[in-house]
């Protein structure tokens, strides 16, 4: 009789109350946990998106220094290739810098070293001369008391054309006695001169002279 007053009268029975404020409360529970781990979520995210961005950049600079060292023992495995041909190879290589010696229309560059010169560990004495012939399609860089390149630094000999443009002929070290006979391209119709640097090996060949010339050379017209 009680309790049918009391539904009657509008008013909720106590343990029903408790009932729904737990649930509730569960609720609340449960939307505060999520709450946590979207949170959690959000920082591991963020955390780990830094780390994959560190090790990606890491990852491709190690590439980066791994791609230069190939590079750099390519062009070092190319000079020792050449420092060391056999007699036939040399051979050859005299039999075709006879031809363009002996060709019609040889042409002759003198190189000496520049009258302004910086300091240089390359001794004044070092003199070169370049043949070349179109009709042999070769010329040949001839030189003498050049002195032992650097290490990690290679001479390389350069054609002058017109407007200032440099285009590289070849790469070269001297033997142990300051000589060196370097076989090249034909030289352009249009270059004003030649010049050889010294050249620090690493990555790919240059582009460009990176030091002051240590020989040089007007071509003749």
């Amino acid at each position: 009789m009680a309790n049918s007053e009391i539904i009657g009268s509008g008013v909720r029975p106590a343990g029903r109350h408790r009932r729904w404020w737990r649930r509730v409360a569960l609720w609340r529970a449960i939307a505060g946990m999520a709450t946590a781990l979207a949170v959690a979520a959000l920082i591991v995210s963020a955390e780990f998106s830094a780390t994959l961005v560190h090790r990606t950049s890491h990852l491709n600079h190690r590439i980066a220094s791994l791609n230069t060292a190939v590079h750099q023992l390519r062009r070092q495995l190319n000079f020792a290739e050449k420092k060391t041909l056999n007699a036939e190879q040399k051979a050859k290589i005299d039999e075709s810098l006879k031809r363009v010696l002996a060709a019609h229309d040889l042409r002759t560059i003198k190189l000496a070293a520049p009258r302004a010169r910086g300091k240089s560990d390359i001794p004044s004495v070092a003199t070169a001369t370049v043949a070349s012939s179109a009709s042999e399609n070769a010329s040949f860089l001839q030189a003498g008391g050049l002195g032992a390149a650097p290490a990690n630094h290679v001479y390389a000999v350069w054609w002058l054309g017109r407007h200032g443009h440099l285009t590289l002929a070849s790469e070269f070290r001297p033997e142990s006695d300051g000589k060196a006979t370097v076989p090249m391209g034909v030289a352009p119709k249009s270059i004003e001169a030649v010049m050889v640097t010294l050249e620090p090996v690493s990555g790919d060949p240059p582009s460009v002279p990176t030091l002051p010339p240590i020989l040089n050379g007007p071509a003749p017209h």
